[in-house]
């Protein structure tokens, strides 16, 4: 009854008292937003799906300016932001003009975030599930990292808000907003620094035949210890793509793998990252893909915590690589860079 109906109603009446009292606020930041943004406007509309799919325009305030380089591209987002549109960011103001969309029955208080609607063919059936109930202005995944969480852990908190919507998780999810904006929890002042687009992210992920293949096709030298303790190739790839590893590649115009490297990184009780698979194609080896992908993979260690990276490898070559990147010898095959 809640979900279906109470729900609503209860959206209705909150978001129509909050626009009334909320409306000072929103009258000086608009005309604050509409000089610090140099002409570039207040306001921030843009198409979103919404319930069953559906598009509306979303309306956020507008924090950065339409400034643009000599090329004349929009200069990064970071160059754009204002200092007003950081306060407005870090306060969340900035989502106060969605009282409006969910006066007009677009969105709910509580719910998955609206995200773009280029993102719609990478979702899996289960993730699709997010799409079932009104997007809100915060939700399950807001309050448990924001901007700061993994598209797949995002994704993941979404559809359980949704199997489980019930009244008392909306008060709970409520109570963690209001803490999370008190404490500027998750918040990231230009939210795509952190991670890659979900479009770009799963552009570039392997399936595990991809990975298989891949794995066959490249110098025995080049796989670690761990590879060869399994004993199995096509058990190892199963290993690599099961949820505890990540897994960083780069791929050519064509789509063929040029180089793999997969880390376990997501136990976060322990202070190390184990680098367990590095390896590159043969013909791609010059142009410094390893190295690319390791850099990567040390910067993403670095965001989960991790203290220091190890690998194992037997190949002279690749010491040499690791050592110039920084890497220290342990042991015989065994090497450790503190990050």
């Amino acid at each position: 009854m809640y979900k279906h109906f109470f729900k609503r109603f209860f959206d209705f009446w909150i978001s129509f008292i909050a626009l009334i009292c909320v409306s000072p606020l929103l009258l000086i930041v608009t005309i604050w937003l509409h000089f610090a943004n140099k002409g570039a406007g207040a306001f921030f509309l843009q198409e979103r799906p919404g319930k069953n799919g559906k598009m509306f325009k979303v309306i956020k305030y507008k924090t950065m300016t339409d400034e643009r380089g000599e090329d004349g591209e929009l200069l990064p987002d970071a160059q754009r932001l204002t200092k007003v549109g950081r306060f407005v960011r870090s306060t969340s103001i900035d989502e106060l003009p969605q009282l409006i969309n969910v006066l007009k029955g677009d969105m709910a208080l509580i719910g998955p975030r609206p995200l773009l609607k280029r993102y719609f063919p990478f979702y899996s059936k289960e993730e699709s599930l997010r799409h079932t109930v009104r997007p809100g202005i915060t939700g399950w995944a807001q309050v448990h990292g924001r901007n700061t969480v993994r598209w797949d852990d995002r994704l993941t908190l979404d559809v359980y808000y949704v199997k489980n919507l019930t009244l008392l998780l909306d008060i709970r999810i409520i109570f963690m907003t209001v803490k999370n904006v008190i404490k500027k929890s998750g918040i990231v002042d230009v939210p795509d620094s952190m991670f890659e687009s979900l479009d770009d992210e799963r552009k570039k992920r392997l399936s595990k035949e991809e990975l298989l293949a891949f794995m066959h096709s490249v110098d025995k030298d080049f796989i670690p210890t761990l590879t060869e303790q399994a004993g199995d190739l096509d058990a190892y790839a199963t290993k690599l793509c099961s949820p505890i590893a990540d897994l960083f590649f780069e791929k050519d115009d064509i789509n063929r793998v040029k180089g793999v490297v997969a880390v376990y990184a997501k136990e976060r009780e322990n202070p190390n990252a184990f680098i367990t698979f590095v390896a590159s194609g043969q013909e791609f080896r010059h142009q410094g893909v390893v190295r690319r992908l390791l850099n990567a993979t040390i910067e993403y260690c670095k965001s989960e915590g991790k203290k220091s990276v190890e690998l194992f490898t037997h190949n002279p070559a690749a010491v040499e690589l690791y050592k110039s990147m920084g890497f220290a010898m342990l042991e015989e095959g065994k090497m450790k860079l503190e990050i």
